[in-house]
């Protein structure tokens, strides 16, 4: 059986823009539809994390009803954080199974330690589980980049978050991770290292591991190593280019 870790991460991360409400609800929509025709862990109804506790659950399984909780989240000033769940434990018997997203989205501008606009895609479960979405993790990938239109995407876990933050500490470098997108603002495809998944897609470049190996973590560490050491990296603006 294959090494895999205990928790998945998908995520795109962008510098500075500021979209409206209308826009942010179209991209969640579009996003958690392109989840949803994987099936499995991955499908909806998704529940709202803004639910106060001891309050009803706000269930998310139409656009209408999404619109609804994103427009009541939003506030005035940059920037609103938005989250949706979904608990598999209860109906699996196993209290790890769980997907989480959250956003923070329309901000104009990032600070020093934080990227100005994120989606992240949190998923634990079983081993099975977590193999399966490694299996897809380039077709993920492309559905982030082809949503959020970001700086960066990938699917990663917190040792490889961890692994980029040692290398070059306070720099907001893209995560790199089993299988990555980066964009020409942050690396310049000729500049990059061989790798078992590398082709152009979306104005920038896909890398990664090979999706069927036997060893994802190592191969993945293994990747990220050579990335980070390259120096070809560059960090995600904070704000748009002049």
């Amino acid at each position: 059986m294959m090494d895999a870790p205990s928790t998945l991460l998908l995520r795109a991360e962008w510098g500075g823009r500021r979209d409206s409400i209308d826009d942010c609800i179209e991209m969640m929509w579009k996003f958690l539809r392109r989840l949803a025709k994987y099936g499995g862990i991955l499908a909806g109804p998704w529940d709202s994390l803004k639910t106060p506790p001891g309050a009803f659950t706000t269930t998310i399984s139409t656009r209408q009803s999404l619109a609804e909780d994103m427009r009541s989240s939003c506030f005035a000033g940059d920037g609103t954080v938005f989250g949706f769940t979904r608990n598999l434990g209860t109906a699996r018997e196993d209290a790890t199974a769980r997907v989480t997203i959250s956003a923070a989205l329309s901000d104009p501008e990032g600070g020093p330690t934080m990227v100005a606009n994120n989606v992240l895609v949190e998923i634990a479960g079983d081993a099975q589980d977590l193999q399966t979405v490694l299996r897809i993790g380039a077709d993920l990938v492309r559905d982030a980049v082809d949503v959020w239109r970001p700086d960066a995407a990938s699917l990663d876990s917190p040792e490889l978050v961890n692994l980029g933050q040692q290398t070059r500490p306070g720099d907001l470098l893209p995560v790199i991770g089993f299988c990555s997108w980066l964009s020409q603002t942050v690396a310049t495809p000729s500049d990059l290292p061989a790798a078992p998944i590398s082709t152009p897609y979306a104005d920038g470049t896909l890398i990664g591991i090979d999706p069927g190996s036997d060893n994802p973590v190592e191969d993945a560490t293994e990747l990220a190593k050579s990335i980070y050491g390259s120096g070809t990296l560059r960090p995600i603006p904070s704000s748009p280019e002049p």
